[in-house]
């Protein structure tokens, strides 16, 4: 086959169907399924350069048009406006697209100069890629379009997103195998199939499991705020603080056992040195007649120290604070500067540019908080969207619980799609999953994918209570300690894959005939053998 005109509109086709299947998409799955076939059947046939142009134009564009809210937040978050804007939207989606394009160039050079099948090459490369190239904010990946099909999400456990990106394009691979009748379809086909179903068998053991597990009812509040900063949350925090007290004290009448505050919620800052809540009947009383446990989001910092810390404090159901987590991947620009130490000039004038100065302090320690039965791995933030994590807290956790502020993208894609990437890190670590945020979409799901309770407060009304059964589950997950390497051994794996081509492409017979089947039909003819 050559490369025909064609095949740019093939590479427009997918990533059609890859925005049809974005997160925000009802059944957006489903054309997950078969979106990267038509790439696939263009890269099959093209050279290694154009190769790389035909993939790195699906994911320019998916980027692009999937991540367009990023305009609106960069307009509302530092109050940018005009070329900036859109100019710095293209780089960011031209540096997004370089994964799509290696991945791209190694499936078409392994399949021309070692003969390397293209159903193997190609989900190891692209998930390989995606998982490796830094993203600039935030995390990309494809599999995270299979995030409402549950039971094709099981093989998060083997590696996080990374794996399920590995298996949605190996599916689509194999039904371009079958398409084209070619002698590796039966095999590819095993594979995509017997994964899934190996995935489907593990889940009905994690869904035993969690029946034997301990239940809480839970109750995530979110409010709105909208996009308001710090300062002036604080400045309008007593209504704020009042409806949240009142949500919680109707979430406890319902049942609830743990209430959860999201980001930065409390909207005063709290002393580290604090050992309890402040006695009923205070101002800043978190809770009337709650009595569970308690999970706030606020601002901490160390009384007469300037460094601040955007917190997760757990309170059992006496008011004791039974420990406390700093967030630690910050935000760029929104809660530090980068490079402000090597650049301090440049760093003051960024500060003095954006609404609120970044000088939150980033965390360390322990990350599991404990109070009685309840061990909670906590994410605030965008924590809970990046792969991988602290092991040995999610090893001993036996809940994972999201404090996230969405201000910021109020009105966009973004909030959807942070909570699609966040249940595929609970199927990865096997936890049930708990999720409040403000101004945005929260959400519950269970260690299966399963969403359970899903919602968002309406701008300017009442603090809205998300409020379902959890299990305190504390089966062991191989993506766990897994995760980071994943993506390593998808090179591995490929490099063997290469090899076995390599040597294969030396083992064909080097003569013009390649089988002793094929005769001239004259002496003056040239026999050509096989076609390529």
């Amino acid at each position: 086959m050559r490369a025909t005109s064609l095949d740019p509109w093939l590479s427009v086709a997918s990533a059609g169907l890859l925005l049809l299947a974005a997160p925000e998409r009802p059944v957006g799955g489903l054309f997950g399924l078969v979106a990267l076939v038509p790439l696939l059947f263009a890269l099959d046939r093209a050279p290694p350069a154009r190769a790389a142009a035909l993939a790195g134009l699906c994911g320019f564009l998916v980027n692009a048009l999937g991540m367009s809210w990023s305009t609106a937040v960069a307009q509302r978050f530092a109050g940018a406006t005009g070329a900036w804007v859109w100019g710095a939207w293209a780089l960011v989606s031209l540096y997004q697209a370089i994964p799509f394009a290696l991945a791209g160039w190694a499936v078409a050079a392994a399949r021309e100069r070692l003969g390397a099948r293209g159903w193997v090459v190609a989900p190891l490369a692209f998930a390989a890629a995606l998982a490796l190239w830094p993203a600039l904010f935030f995390p990309w990946s494809l599999g995270v379009v299979l995030w409402r099909a549950w039971p094709l999400l099981q093989v998060a456990e083997l590696g996080g997103a990374c794996a399920v990106t590995a298996w949605l394009v190996l599916a689509n691979a194999a039904l371009l195998e079958l398409a084209l009748r070619r002698p590796g379809a039966r095999a590819a086909a095993a594979w995509a199939v017997g994964l899934a179903a190996l995935g489907l068998v593990r889940a009905a053991h994690v869904a035993w499991e969690r029946e034997q597990a301990p239940a809480l009812q839970v109750a995530a509040l979110e409010p709105w705020a909208g996009a308001r900063g710090v300062r002036e949350r604080q400045r309008h925090g007593a209504p704020l603080l009042a409806g949240l007290v009142e949500a919680t004290d109707r979430a406890g009448d319902a049942g609830a056992g743990l209430v959860v505050w999201p980001e930065a919620a409390f909207p005063y800052l709290v002393d580290r040195a604090l050992g309890r809540e402040v006695a009923a009947g205070h101002p800043w009383s978190l809770r009337g007649r709650y009595r569970g446990a308690l999970l706030v989001g606020s601002l901490t910092h160390a009384l007469g120290t300037p460094r601040l810390f955007n917190s997760a404090l757990l309170f059992d159901s006496s008011g004791a604070l039974r420990g406390l987590y700093d967030k630690r991947r910050l935000f760029p620009f929104g809660e530090y500067v980068p490079l402000a130490a090597r650049f301090p000039g440049w760093a003051g004038r960024v500060r003095a540019a954006l609404p609120e100065p970044p000088d939150v302090t980033s965390g360390s320690g322990s990350r599991l908080l404990e109070a009685g039965a309840l061990k909670v791995l906590p994410f605030v933030c965008y924590e809970d969207v990046f792969p991988g994590g602290d092991a040995a807290a999610a090893r001993g956790s036996n809940l994972l619980v999201s404090i996230s502020n969405h201000g910021w993208f109020e009105g966009t894609a973004a909030s959807v799609q942070a909570e699609a990437l966040a249940v595929v890190q609970s199927v990865a670590l096997r936890r049930d999953h708990v999720r409040a945020t403000m101004s945005g979409r929260s959400s519950i799901n269970d260690a299966l994918g399963r969403v359970v309770a899903e919602g968002e407060a309406e701008p300017s009304g009442p603090v809205r209570t998300l409020q379902a059964g959890v299990r305190l589950l504390d089966v062991s997950a191989p993506a766990v300690a897994a995760v980071p390497y994943f993506p390593w051994v998808c090179l591995l794996v490929l490099a063997l894959e290469l090899a076995r081509g390599a040597t294969s492409a030396r083992s064909r017979p080097s003569t013009a005939c390649e089988s002793t089947t094929l005769a001239c039909a004259a002496s003056t003819e040239v026999c050509r053998g096989p076609p390529r």
